[in-house]
């Protein structure tokens, strides 16, 4: 909220991590009703029960999730082969996540997206 979220369009979500792409829309989904119940009526918390009391129809932020690092799931490095294996990031033979595209599934996840953070 101290970060000016009322000014913003929208937010993204897995820049810079490997979360599953089904976990991160439901996350942004919830994510989302917080935003308005802090936006709207100050509220300090969400709770499950807020966040499902928000009603259906409520104007909600949107956001888009980069799925390139969602690849083909976890993965455990072999016992003794990599110093830092470094799992958060596409580990070997584990390839890209969903291709991006507008085609999401969900009303308020406007795009899968690849991105390559700055480092």
């Amino acid at each position: 909220m101290k970060a000016g979220v009322k000014r913003a369009d929208g937010f993204y979500l897995n820049v810079a991590d490997f979360q599953q792409t089904e976990e991160l829309l439901r996350y942004g989904e919830s994510l989302s009703r917080c935003l308005y119940l802090k936006t709207s009526d100050g509220a300090s918390t969400c709770t499950g029960a807020e966040l499902d009391a928000v009603p259906a129809g409520t104007p909600l932020t949107h956001f888009v999730i980069d799925t390139s690092r969602n690849g083909k799931g976890v993965w455990q490095p072999p016992e003794g082969k990599y110093a830092d294996p470094q799992i958060w990031c596409n580990p070997p033979g584990r390839g890209v996540g969903r291709r991006p595209t507008t085609d999401t599934g969900s009303e308020l996840a406007d795009a899968f997206l690849w991105l390559r953070p700055r480092a």
